[in-house]
């Protein structure tokens, strides 16, 4: 479907159990730090969330760095958003019983997704599931942190790594759409309510809880 940068894919996944529309569903964000993955990498992901909840998901890819910079992906990602309230019939979905999920980048635009409907008033998700979200890329090193969250599987180099590949202004790093956690009160008021996933062995993990 046309998005602000061109075309955006998107894949639904329809469970048995999922019953006629209109009926609930989840928007799946993949991650790998605005600069990996797409549709295929998350495909067992998103088959396993359709079974186990019993709803369509559909899973999304949107642009990735270094060809396309912030905020590329956050509009993508609200372009999706709108997308599907627009086609809700079509698609056999609830506009009003629509969940938004993802997995660390995928988990940020999903917050940011919450947060942005949340301040503007418009249609906004019932449900966030945000798996060891990235919620702040102002500053992952100062923090005390022990091995196994700087080193043990991703370190804070790779979370730089995205971060300056992603955000080409420093000045941005403290923007709330890509660090929603610095979000004013006000997008905190009012938000649906949230499932959030941590991993013990991450350097996100403080951030997230």
């Amino acid at each position: 479907f046309p998005g602000p940068g061109g075309p955006i894919q998107a894949r639904m996944y329809t469970p048995l159990g999922a019953g006629i529309g209109p009926a609930p569903g989840i928007l799946y964000f993949h991650g790998g730090g605005f600069v990996l993955g797409d549709l295929d990498a998350f495909d067992m992901v998103c088959m396993r969330l359709a079974d186990g909840a019993r709803c369509r998901v559909i899973s999304f890819e949107y642009r990735l760095a270094p060809e396309h910079t912030f905020p590329a992906a956050h509009d993508d990602a609200m372009a999706c958003w709108l997308w599907v309230l627009e086609n809700a019939e079509n698609l056999g979905l609830d506009p009003k019983r629509l969940a938004i999920a993802g997995d660390s980048a995928g988990g940020n635009l999903s917050a940011f997704i919450a947060q942005t409907t949340n301040i503007k008033k418009i249609a906004a998700p019932a449900f966030q599931l945000l798996l060891y979200p990235l919620v702040q890329f102002a500053d992952i090193r100062t923090k005390k942190m022990p091995f196994q969250e700087s080193g043990g599987f991703f370190s804070a180099n790779v979370f730089d790594y995205f971060r300056d590949t992603y955000i080409a202004n420093d000045s941005d790093r403290m923007d709330p759409r890509v660090s929603p956690l610095f979000a004013s009160e006000a997008a905190f008021k009012g938000l649906p309510p949230a499932h959030i996933v941590l991993c013990g062995w991450d350097p996100l993990k403080d951030e997230g809880r």
